[in-house]
This record gives C-alpha cells, sequence and structure tokens, in this order.
C-alpha cells in the first residue's frame, strides 16, 4: 500500500483569508484598536467643535452656492494634492465634511478615478524612467511593481483594499507595464475605504454641529447614524484585514 500523500501546494484562496482573519485574535485587536481611535477622535470634536460647528451651516450654503463648481474643484484639488502626496483619506474625510455621506462618496470615488488617470499618464508619459531610478533604492516597491506588472487586476484590487498609500501606489502602477483597463477597474476596491472616511467625516461633522447647538437631527437619525458608523467601519477594517492576508498568500506563491 502506498503511504505517500500529496504534497502539491493548495492555491490560496480568499475564503481562505476570510477564515484565517475571523479566527485571528491580533487582528481583531487592530482592528478594535482603530475603531476606538476614531472614536476617541470623534468625541474630542465635542470638546473643540463648538467654533467649527457654528461655522458650518455657512460652509455648507456656501458649498451649495457653487453648484456643480464645487465637486468640480474639490476633484481637481484631489488630484493636485494627491499626486503631491497628501495622504487620500484625509481628503476623503474632508469630502464627508463638505459634501455628506452619499454626495461625498460619489464626489471622491470620481475624484479618486480622475487622480488615479492623471497620476497614470504622468508617471508614464513624464516620470516613468525617473521613478524606475528611484524604485531601485526601493527594493520592495520594485518588487510590487514587478509583481502588479505580472499579476494585473488580482493585485491591484487587493493593493487598493489592503489598503497601499493611494498616491504611490498609482504612480506604481504608472511606471509598470501593467494596461489601464484593468487599472481603472481596480478602483472599483477604493469604494468601501472612501465610504468609511467619507462617513466618518459626516459624523465629525453631526458632532461638531451637535457641539455647536446648530443641529437638527431627530434622536432617531442619530442613532442610525451612529450605528451605521460602527457597523461600516468594523466590516471595512474586516475587508481590509482579508485583503491584506490575501496579498500576503499571493506574495508568498510569488515568491514559490
Amino acid at each position: 500500500m502506498n503511504n505517500e500523500t500529496s504534497s502539491a501546494p493548495v492555491r490560496p484562496t480568499i475564503r481562505h483569508s476570510v477564515q484565517a482573519v475571523a479566527t485571528s485574535s491580533t487582528r481583531w485587536k487592530k482592528i478594535s484598536l482603530v475603531l476606538v481611535s476614531m472614536i476617541a477622535a470623534i468625541a474630542f470634536t465635542v470638546f473643540l467643535g463648538k467654533w467649527f460647528g457654528a461655522e458650518l451651516p455657512r460652509f455648507e450654503l456656501w458649498i451649495q452656492s457653487l453648484g456643480w463648481w464645487g465637486p468640480a474643484v474639490f476633484v481637481v484639488a484631489f488630484s493636485i494634492l494627491t499626486l503631491l502626496q497628501l495622504p487620500e483619506f484625509l481628503l476623503a474625510i474632508a469630502g464627508g465634511v463638505a459634501f455628506g455621506l452619499w454626495e461625498g462618496t460619489l464626489v471622491v470615488s470620481a475624484a479618486n478615478v480622475v487622480a488615479a488617470l492623471f497620476a497614470f499618464f504622468i508617471y508614464r508619459r513624464i516620470f516613468r524612467n525617473r521613478f524606475d531610478h528611484l524604485l531601485e533604492r526601493h527594493p520592495k516597491m520594485k518588487a510590487v511593481q514587478s509583481a502588479v506588472s505580472s499579476k494585473g487586476f488580482k493585485l491591484m484590487a487587493l493593493m487598493r483594499l489592503a489598503p497601499f498609500n493611494f498616491s504611490i501606489f498609482n504612480a506604481i502602477c504608472g511606471a509598470s507595464d501593467v494596461r489601464l483597463a484593468p487599472y481603472l477597474l481596480s478602483l472599483v476596491a477604493v469604494i468601501p475605504g472612501n465610504f468609511s472616511t467619507v462617513y466618518f467625516g459626516t459624523v465629525a461633522r453631526h458632532v461638531a454641529q451637535k457641539s455647536a447647538g446648530v443641529d437638527k437631527l431627530s434622536m432617531a437619525h442619530e442613532i442610525s447614524l451612529f450605528a451605521g458608523f460602527l457597523v461600516t467601519v468594523v466590516v471595512c477594517l474586516f475587508v481590509a484585514h482579508v485583503a491584506h492576508h490575501a496579498l500576503e498568500q499571493v506574495q508568498a506563491e510569488s515568491d514559490d
């Protein structure tokens, strides 16, 4: 009787990553720490947001008076500032403060697409050689560039969910051999993160207005706002950790 067992490697799957994250106390501690930090930041707004909250109604009227120019200016500013390496999540929070949850998510998502297109062509047509020389001094970044060139959409989507630095990743993809279509399609993966950060900005705006006494939301609306925020953040953080775990498996598979 042959007692030998197959040693063929098992290909990593998203289901395996979900199970790994769901049963990892370390990852749940990290999720809890981020959640507590966000709640603490919102609570801090109660003490410092009185003046800001009092000014918000005038700011909102000003944004509304701009019409479609308001979102357009935001998209242009987003594209330029992310190209200059300003963290994307700060701009997404600003989008939540300026436009609210649903309009803010739409505007920030559109800004992501425009910024990604802008960075793609800038780094592919103008700065590719210079950026390639820069990556040679950073082996890990160079490895990411090689990986996205070979694995395409799957790896790009995981990197955006994980999440990897938005601006740097756009530069890496622009300087790589990835095609434009899968590059743009991978931007779907930024929507969950955008939604949670815009939600954070919306809640911070509400708390600031509440501390200034100019908020008119009902108690039921307040409860649904905060409950939705907590659920959204936990789900988005869980998805990010699943993507990070899957990304580690893909990288390990590539090393083998």
